[in-house]
């Protein structure tokens, strides 16, 4: 009982966007999960600050997803998280200067997607193998 309560207090602390990886690195994230939402992403942003990201939402459906970086000025990662919360592996990801714009394909299915800036994971020594501890959002 004694450590169910400190677990409650210790997810209470946490911002209501935020997603901790297995190694204790946090990112405050703006979750998606509207297909709307999603098909714009970061589109037409000029900066993303350090520690933050997109979290695509697909664990209602799980699957094999791909994106573009069209309207996208920002040098993204792609963090393909599977159904067990498990990065399955890291893309980087260029912005598109010429039509059409190349498609960056999922290694398999997915149920969340987090973009980041370029270099974020390997500056905080996240892999392929590390898993999400904690997710907690309110996605649009």
């Amino acid at each position: 009982m004694k450590k169910l309560i400190i677990l409650f207090l210790i997810i209470g602390c946490i911002n209501n966007n935020e997603l901790i990886f297995d190694n204790n690195v946090n990112v405050s994230i703006e979750a998606v999960s509207s297909p709307q939402k999603m098909k714009k992403g970061l589109m037409n942003r000029e900066s993303l600050c350090e520690n933050c990201g997109m979290l695509f939402i697909y664990d209602e459906a799980p699957k094999q997803v791909s994106f573009w970086m069209k309207n996208t000025t920002i040098p993204l990662e792609a963090i393909w998280i599977n159904e067990e919360k498990k990065v399955i592996e890291i893309t980087s990801m260029n912005p598109c200067e010429n039509d059409p714009c190349p498609s960056y394909k999922s290694p398999g299915i997915v149920s969340y997607v987090l973009e980041v800036n370029q270099g974020w994971s390997e500056k905080n020594n996240i892999k392929k193998g590390n898993y999400l501890k904690i997710i907690k959002y309110s996605s649009s």
